[in-house]
């Protein structure tokens, strides 16, 4: 399994080259961003006031970015997108995006090699995926593939062929004679697992419900909910087994044809800067990208993360740009052998 991938495509240099794409509009006083929603959203809220006040421009977020956030895009009615990586190469891969340079973002040159997965997609924040457990009922799982051991069978819970298990599915192929190629392998795990399964959850708060209720015994969640729901009395631990966490990463990218497109590589590079990083990790307990960023937090927003900059090293995640192409072939996949 390869660490964190770092690509390189040249599509939106092209772009840049011909002279196409949107100049940004010098009398614009409005941004558009696609996010998350929530208390992700807010966090951002709380990094913009700064740069809304020194070009005196209003940031407005959106939630949608994992729904609609490309449609959004390929009409030019928003400006940036933060969603995750298989949008965004779906997005790089249509030409979507503006290219990001240390030029029109100079931040974005002192980020984590890891948040550098192409020349149009940087990441803002980490988080990771481990597996929570209820010390009462079962022993903590050392490795992913200890799910696999009949001591937690009928105890677990995890979502659905989303992120993180797309990632353990390429870990097992690769793991058991397979690769990203060669998926077999790791579709064959997942179906000896899936009878295992208790719940595919659907929410963070069902994790939680099926702890307390003692349906569940150990679950695929992020560190930071963990953490969460250990300080809300829920009575679990959580693990980063080997070979390391299961990545999350939020990316950002610039539309191409946004009207704002010069002014929102602007706010990018402030996104990435460790002043607005700061402000985010300390109300969204995210690993920033901007490793200036992780020495400069209080104590407790590091606590909050749940892992440090060393454990970046340690993260797994698959060839993004490659599974693009494929996923659809693997949900169907996925739809057939354990849900057919």
């Amino acid at each position: 399994m390869k660490l964190l991938h770092t690509s390189v495509i040249g599509l939106a240099a092209v772009f840049a080259a011909t002279g196409c794409g949107a100049a940004a509009d010098a009398t614009a006083t409005q941004l558009v961003v696609v996010g998350q929603g929530g208390g992700y959203d807010e966090a951002h809220k709380k990094a913009a006031k700064a740069f809304e006040e020194e070009h005196g421009v209003e940031i407005t977020f959106q939630p949608g970015a994992n729904t609609n956030g490309l449609v959004l895009a390929r009409g030019g009615d928003v400006d940036l997108l933060l969603s995750q990586p298989l949008i965004s190469f779906q997005g790089e891969k249509e030409g979507l995006w503006a290219e990001i340079t240390p030029d029109n973002a100079p931040n974005t040159a002192d980020l984590y090699e890891k948040a550098q997965l192409s020349p149009t997609t940087k990441v803002h924040d980490f988080g990771a995926y481990v597996l929570a457990y209820d010390p009462k009922q079962v022993s903590e799982p050392k490795t992913w593939e200890s799910l696999w051991d009949k001591e937690y069978c009928e105890k677990i819970t995890m979502p659905d062929f989303t992120n993180p298990v797309i990632i353990l599915t390429t870990l097992m192929a690769e793991e058991n004679g397979g690769s990203l190629q060669n998926m077999d392998p790791g579709f064959a795990k997942m179906e000896e697992l899936a009878p295992c399964v208790h719940t595919w959850w659907e929410s963070n708060d069902q994790v939680d419900q099926l702890f307390r209720s003692g349906e569940a015994a150990v679950g695929i969640t992020t560190s930071a909910r963990a953490l969460e729901s250990q300080q809300n009395g829920l009575e679990i631990e959580y693990t980063m087994p080997e070979p390391g966490a299961l990545a999350m990463m939020t990316t950002a990218n610039v539309v191409e044809d946004s009207p704002n497109r010069d002014l929102a590589l602007e706010y990018l590079d402030h996104m990435m800067s460790p002043e607005a990083q700061k402000v985010f990790a300390e109300s969204m307990p995210y690993m920033p990208s901007n490793p200036a960023t992780y020495d400069q937090l209080e104590p407790a927003s590091r606590d909050a993360i749940g892992f440090g900059p060393d454990d970046l090293d340690r993260f797994v995640a698959p060839d993004y740009e490659y599974v693009e192409g494929v996923i659809k072939d693997w949900q169907q996949e996925w739809n057939t052998r354990i849900h057919g």
